[in-house]
């Protein structure tokens, strides 16, 4: 059962504020390199994906009482939608343009990025609107 505060962290989550670096970097290499994906009809998908993994956020940060445990939410986040975009959307290809011999480089980038976001965005903004 969904509690408050875990809905409350959803709406966090899946808000412009904590999905605002994604969308920033996504839509200038989508330009920058003119890729056939789009991405506006993913903002959906995006948006669910970010508040689920505030939910996550939200739920180790209660049992475990270190904000610092963000870092590993973030880090797993990370790694699945690396995986996610590189196998199933081809986003190093097709966005990046990273030669295939390159792509595994956003298995590396995308866990450091998202520990990051959510340590220091999504986890302030959790604090600001949860307690």
């Amino acid at each position: 059962m969904i509690t408050k505060n875990q809905s409350i962290a959803f709406i966090v989550g899946s808000s412009l504020p904590a999905s605002l670096v994604t969308f920033v970097y996504l839509i200038y290499f989508n330009n920058k390199n003119k890729s056939d994906i789009d991405y506006f009809s993913l903002t959906p998908l995006i948006l669910i994906a970010f508040g689920i993994g505030s939910i996550l956020n939200y739920i180790v940060i209660q049992k475990l009482k270190n904000p610092n445990y963000s870092l590993l939410v973030g880090v797993f986040f990370g790694l699945s939608l690396s995986f996610i975009g590189r196998f199933v959307i081809k986003i190093p290809k097709k966005t990046f343009k990273l030669k295939p011999n390159h792509e595994f480089i956003v298995h590396i980038i995308a866990p450091f990025i998202y520990a990051l976001i959510f340590r220091y965005n999504i986890q302030n903004l959790q604090k600001i609107t949860i307690g």
